[in-house]
């Protein structure tokens, strides 16, 4: 064998084994996982925290948060929002009649994993700037814990 054909036999053989382990990771993956969430910063909150629905974008976009906190939406913007969230399954939105300017909604997230949301008036679930996450960590495991 020349040692151009073992050559390209190496690369073959690296294209397929990381080619399988590509197919492998991506069909293990839960999108709802903690493990998948987005990077936050920063402590996770306790308590009640604020999120506000400003006129295209919601403030934080991403906060992260132990088990049993609420999250409470404002719309403070000078139109109309709501909060949809991404997974059909998950309850914790509110819809446009609901969330005029000046209201507010409320949700209190129980259980740990990552809920993604939108405003369907302004973006959608993969696109557009109104668009936010709450990532929900196991009070009992969380560290660096700060009540919002």
């Amino acid at each position: 064998m020349t040692p151009i054909r073992g050559s390209l036999r190496r690369r073959l053989v690296r294209v397929v084994v990381l080619t399988g382990l590509v197919v492998a990771t991506t069909a293990c993956a839960d999108k709802d996982t903690v493990a998948d969430a987005p990077e936050i910063p920063g402590p996770a909150y306790s308590g009640t925290v604020r999120v506000s629905a400003l006129d295209n974008i919601y403030r934080p976009e991403a906060l992260k948060v132990v088990t049993d906190t609420e999250v409470v939406w404002s719309n403070d913007g000078r139109n109309d929002h709501n909060v949809i969230p991404n997974e059909s399954k998950d309850d914790f939105g509110v819809e446009t009649a609901d969330f005029a300017p000046g209201k507010e909604h409320s949700a209190t997230f129980g259980t740990p994993g990552t809920y993604r949301y939108f405003c369907s008036l302004h973006a959608t679930a993969t696109a557009g700037s109104m668009r936010g996450s709450v990532v929900v960590l196991d009070a009992d495991s969380a560290t660096d814990v700060v009540e919002g």
